[in-house]
């Protein structure tokens, strides 16, 4: 899956490195070190630099202040139903949401399938809850959130939301649930709180979310927003009319991941574009519906192939 060029010898130093940038000018490929040295060195190189053949083949041109860390294919196992919604919890499990056999499965790191739990209807996403080592799913075809023991993988109680829940997050110790327009509050046991109201212009139910600051959250619909607990939008990023924003996972540094089509934009939590596209290739993952970040932020999972994959990548 990486590029051929990603991990070549650096044509300027006497080791491997990831290559980041191509030098029409001098026709040598450069790693971040050399390019950073050959910014500092090199008369005009604003007109020289370019980025290395195409996006399919490297990753994009960086600043020399810029973070090193880029997010590179590790493994991809092929599941025989669609992958709608994954959480990681603690002890390095990976829970995903598998909609047609009705299950939430139990993954090892290395995204092999360990062990599922079947549940009372078609499942869409997932949230953790990592004091009672539980998850909850929404089942929006019955219009309920369903809670799992995810250790033993026993499937719990159900409790009735409002018509087609989608997205589903923990946000400021309470459970949010998502619809179209609108987003339901439950206290972490399942007892209804109330409803909120979400401006949108979308046509599309919330179906990812995803827990910012203390006061903020941020949804995927069609577009990306991040909102207020109280449904305020603070910023909307929307991309052109073929493509809809779908998962969203955040590291530790706050900056929020958001898969769009078949690609991961990334982004501040100001919501200014970091980088148009984080991934090592283009063009491989198919459509990217689902998105998380293990709890030590070296690894992020996403369903890849319109959810008929689940792909890992290794963070660097």
């Amino acid at each position: 899956m990486a590029s051929k060029h990603l991990y070549q010898l650096c044509d300027t130093e006497d080791e491997s490195a990831p290559v980041i940038q191509w030098c029409t000018e001098c026709k040598i490929y450069l790693s971040k070190d050399c390019f950073q040295y050959h910014t500092n060195h090199v008369e005009n190189i604003s007109v020289r630099l370019h980025d290395t053949l195409r996006e399919s083949q490297v990753v994009k041109q960086i600043n020399p202040t810029d973070s090193v860390k880029k997010i590179y294919w590790k493994s991809t196992k092929k599941v025989r139903s669609r992958i709608t919604g994954i959480a990681c919890a603690k002890e390095n499990y990976v829970l995903i949401c598998r909609n047609k056999p009705l299950t939430v499965s139990r993954c090892l790191p290395n995204g092999n399938i360990e062990k599922s739990c079947k549940l009372d209807g078609e499942v869409f996403n997932i949230c953790v809850i990592d004091e009672t080592d539980e998850a909850v799913v929404t089942l929006p075809v019955v219009g309920k959130i369903q809670f799992l023991k995810y250790i033993p993988m026993e499937a719990g109680k159900t409790v009735a939301t409002f018509p087609h829940p989608w997205g589903i997050t923990l946000c400021k110790e309470k459970l949010v649930v998502g619809t179209e327009k609108k987003m339901q509050f439950f206290t972490k046991d399942g007892s209804p709180l109330h409803i909120v109201d979400f401006p949108c212009v979308d046509t599309t139910a919330i179906c990812y979310m995803q827990p910012g600051d203390i006061n903020q959250m941020y949804v995927s619909c069609k577009s990306f927003y991040a909102i207020t607990d109280g449904g305020n939008i603070l910023y909307k990023h929307s991309g052109p009319s073929y493509r809809r924003a779908n998962g969203i996972c955040i590291d530790r540094d706050g900056s929020v991941y958001v898969s769009s089509r078949n690609s991961v934009v990334k982004l501040s939590k100001e919501g200014t574009i970091l980088d148009h596209n984080v991934l090592d290739d283009y063009n491989a993952y198919g459509k990217i519906l689902a998105l998380a970040f293990n709890r030590t932020y070296t690894q992020m999972y996403a369903a890849t192939d319109g959810g008929k994959k689940l792909t890992v990548f290794d963070i660097r």
